[in-house]
Parts: C-alpha cells; structure tokens; sequence
C-alpha cells in the first residue's frame, strides 16, 4: 500500500478514495467465487486510505485509515448495524495503525507504527502500553490475554496487568484458537504455543527457492482449528512480490496446495467459514491487486467492484460466527 500512496502524492491529477467492500454471507458457500459489494467510500486527501480492518460481526466493526503525506493523523470508522460513522481516535500525527483485532464490540485493540497498543472499551480509547519496539501485529484472546509482535526485541504478552517479554523467539503476526493454541509466524517458519512454550516448525522446503532477486517468506496465518490452519507465502521477487503461495496443516503435515505466478503477496487470509479461505493479494510493479478464493482444491479470483489495475486491498477480516467478511484499501478515482 505505501509503494501506491507515494505515486498517488506524486502524480497531482490522481486522487484517492478509501473503499470498504463486503461479502454477503450467502455467497460464500460457492465453488465459484461471490461478487464483492461497496459498503463504503470515502474521499480522501493525498494518500490517505483505509488500511486495517476487525469485525466483530457483520454489523460491528472498526477501520482504520493511515495518513500520507507525514503529519496527518491515523482516523478511526465504526460500523454499527449498517452505518459507518467515523469516531474520535487519538491518532498521532504520521502514526500508521499497522494492525487492529477484536473480541467484541466493546474490546477492540490497536497496534501502530510509534509502537502503542490502545484499547476501545466501548466507550473510549484508552492507552495500554508504549513499547520499545516497531510493533509488526498482534493477537488477542481477550482483555488479559494479548500477544504483540515486535521487529528487533521478539514477542510481548500482556496478562491484564502487566507485560511479560519473550525474547528468545521473534515473530510477525498469529492467529489464535485459544489461550493454549495460537499458531504464528515469522519468516519461513511457523511457531505455535502450547500454553507453556512455543515450538517452531520451518515450512522453507515448501516455498520457491531463494535467488538473487527472490526471498521466500510467509505473509499471514489464519487457525480454523488445531487441524485446520492456512498459510499464505510469497516467493518475495523483486517489484512483483510474488509468485503466491499457498499452504495448509491438517493436523498431522504441511502441504502446499497452490502457487500462483502471477499473484503477488498476500496481505490476509480469512476463512469464508465453508471450507475456504479469502486471501487479498498485491503486486508491487504493476501494481494489480485481487481477492483470491480457494475451496474445494481450487484457487480463483472473486469478482470485485474495482478494476485490479485501480484498486489496493490492504486488510480483510471476518466477524465472529458469521460469514460477513469486510476488505479494506483504496482505489484511484
């Protein structure tokens, strides 16, 4: 997304627009991938857009926007029913909301780029901690049960009352089952904790191999169950972020169920609660970004209300016990 806002700053006659997109719940059961719909749009200056998303349900939910040119500050919309409404956020100025997560309406998380963890009570925002480290992401359980991950100092866990720091083992994002079951990554590894310690498995001879120009990686993880985990990967090619890869645990191995050479990186993978799983994907130049689907062992593209060429996806997610999915990004108008 920021290889996007920086050519929107320096090509004047281009504007951008934030989009908030949404599949309805009946459509995901389908082999063929469903249509996605605007729930929202909005103009915004420079290079300002929609980067992060978490829903609770398929009427509640927050997005974030980040600002481009530096001195704006990050804003704050809540979905209530059917209505989004955008709410004071205490966004400091050139802040970047690098990853927002929920539990309920009232427990609602935010991690940013000057390294704050915040907290919507339901009623306000409030700080819970400034750490010492780029935050990358973060997981959470419930208010005393939050992991966040760092870039140089490893992984912190916050209990309710205080921080516990992990920094033997380094990771960038997780998605959780329960307090004794998350599963995470970083790198080409993926790591899950047993409640007492976390167990790393290297997932490196399932990815392309690495060459001059090319670094395999993982870029998202999503647990359905402790048989059921899905793992997006790139082959990290220079400029066009790709090819796309796409793995899965059933419990018992990893396997690699699909690569696409011509997607680039995925930037979430969310279940459509059918077997399935969403997956935004972006390349950096050209610039094209879509939303992959994969059910059913095939892997497709949903249709979308943008053309790929214009549109950047940044963020997606799922509410809790429902098949509403929203996306978030920007499109060029």
């Amino acid at each position: 997304m920021s290889h996007f806002c920086r050519a929107l700053v320096a090509v004047s006659s281009l504007a951008i627009s934030g989009a908030l997109v949404a599949i309805s719940p009946a459509s995901a059961a389908s082999t063929v991938p469903a249509t996605w719909k605007v729930v929202e749009s909005q103009s915004m200056p420079g290079g300002e857009a929609f980067t992060s998303v978490t829903a609770v349900s398929s009427s509640s939910a927050w997005a974030f926007t980040s600002p481009n040119p530096l001195g704006a500050r990050p804003t704050a919309w809540q979905l209530t029913g059917s209505s989004w409404t955008q709410k004071p956020f205490p966004g400091l100025p050139g802040e970047t909301v690098v990853d927002a997560a929920s539990t309920a309406a009232n427990d609602v998380w935010v991690f940013t780029s000057t390294d704050r963890v915040l907290r919507w009570t339901g009623a306000k925002w409030v700080g819970v901690a400034k750490l010492s480290d780029q935050i990358l992401g973060g997981v959470v359980i419930n208010p005393s049960n939050v992991w966040v991950f760092a870039s140089t100092l490893g992984t912190w866990h916050f209990n309710g009352a205080r921080w516990q720091h992990f920094s033997s083992i380094a990771l960038e994002g997780a998605s959780a089952l329960a307090s004794n079951d998350i599963w995470a990554f970083d790198g080409t590894t993926v790591s899950n904790w047993n409640g007492r310690a976390w167990a790393s498995t290297s997932l490196a001879k399932l990815l392309p191999r690495n060459s001059v120009v090319c670094y395999s990686q993982v870029t998202g993880i999503d647990a359905v169950s402790s048989t059921n985990v899905w793992v997006t990967a790139t082959g990290g090619c220079e400029d066009f972020l790709g090819p796309f890869v796409l793995l899965h645990f059933n419990g018992g191995a990893w396997s690699r169920l699909a690569i696409d050479n011509s997607a680039g990186r995925a930037n979430a993978v969310i279940s459509d609660d059918h077997g399935g799983v969403w997956i935004p994907v972006g390349t950096g130049s050209p610039a094209v970004s879509t939303m992959l689907h994969y059910a059913n062992g095939h892997l497709g593209s949903a249709r979308l209300p943008y053309s790929p060429h214009v549109l950047r996806i940044a963020d997606a997610s799922v509410g809790h016990n429902t098949t509403t999915a929203f996306a978030v990004g920007s499109h060029m108008v």
